[in-house]
């Protein structure tokens, strides 16, 4: 088992927001690999405030900080990634992180807001993929919809004003076998 990353103090830095509702009050702070191979965050008491909580996580697993920024929880066996922050998003997206809706396990992948500029557990606002109907991006107040971008032409998000191809350059929009409408 072990924390393979250049620079401990990035990982620290990203998995702060891994437990934004349960902050560490203080510098006690423990990133471990547990012995069922889950990445884990305990505090000065040794109590568990944050886990990848994999299911079918092995005992011989690695975290790994990509250059993406993505941290990943592989099994050293097979070198297959079990858990992957890019999976879990939280305040902000990043290149390659998907914002995703499954239509038929209802799963959600959204950007969720600050409270405040100075608070930074969970708003009100989120962001995600709505695959109802005709796919879009929509911004919610809580489970109420607040703007959708309309949908997506291949190009542009049609309800955007101003939006031109050049902006949309970048984003994409996609649907899979499995039932994920996903915009990245």
């Amino acid at each position: 088992m072990g924390i393979n990353s250049g620079t401990t103090v990035r990982v620290l830095l990203l998995l702060f927001y891994c437990f934004w509702d349960k902050p560490l009050n203080d510098t006690s702070g423990i990133v471990k690999i547990s012995e069922d191979g889950n990445l884990q965050i305990l505090n000065g008491e040794k109590e568990v405030i944050w886990s990848s909580n994999v299911s079918n996580a092995v005992s011989n697993t690695t975290a790994q900080l990509l250059d993406s920024g993505n941290l990943v929880l592989k099994d050293d066996s097979s070198g297959r990634i079990i858990w992957e922050s890019f999976q879990h998003p939280s305040h902000a997206l990043s290149a390659n992180m998907k914002l995703s809706t499954n239509m038929y396990t209802a799963e959600k992948r959204v950007l969720t807001s600050w409270k405040k500029a100075s608070d930074p557990s969970i708003g009100s606002f989120s962001v995600g993929v709505d695959p109802s109907n005709i796919a879009q991006t929509f911004i919610w107040n809580g489970s109420h919809p607040y703007y959708r971008t309309g949908p997506w032409n291949g190009q542009i998000f049609i309800g955007v004003a101003n939006m031109n191809s050049f902006v949309g350059n970048g984003f994409r929009m996609d649907h899979d076998e499995e039932g994920t409408v996903s915009v990245s």
